[in-house]
């Protein structure tokens, strides 16, 4: 299942990008709340990446407002605690609830983010015109 995570992450990561660690984990993770980085944080590829491929694998729309699952539905995983914290300290999201589920609520900052990062190959086939595939 790891590999899964792994090869469906790097779908989302600009051609040519690296990143130490996979911020995609398997289920079982020992996940904590839902919490903003205490120290400024930037956009960098691999926190809008995971934003992307957790709305893709939940399918949601590719617009401000929508709440996207912290845990995915396919493949199965959840956005880790550290990628989780950075990528809502850099705006890319604000934290939300849906019932039991924390989320990643999309700002118009993360949407912009995502447009301009993922690849337009993963763009085309996960979000289309602003929804995923």
């Amino acid at each position: 299942m790891r590999l899964d995570l792994d090869s469906f992450y790097r779908e989302f990561l600009p051609v040519g990008a690296s990143v130490e660690s996979i911020p995609l984990k398997p289920l079982g993770f020992a996940v904590k709340p839902l919490k903003v980085h205490s120290s400024p944080r930037r956009a960098t590829a691999r926190a809008v990446a995971a934003l992307a491929a957790a709305a893709a694998a939940s399918s949601c729309k590719l617009q401000a407002g929508e709440k996207v699952p912290r845990r995915l539905a396919q493949p199965a995983g959840v956005v880790e605690n550290g990628a989780a914290s950075d990528l809502l300290r850099a705006g890319l999201a604000t934290p939300s609830r849906v019932g039991p589920l924390e989320c990643f609520e999309l700002t118009r900052e993360g949407v912009e983010a995502i447009r301009k990062t993922i690849p337009q190959d993963a763009q085309a086939t996960y979000f289309g015109k602003g929804e995923c595939a």
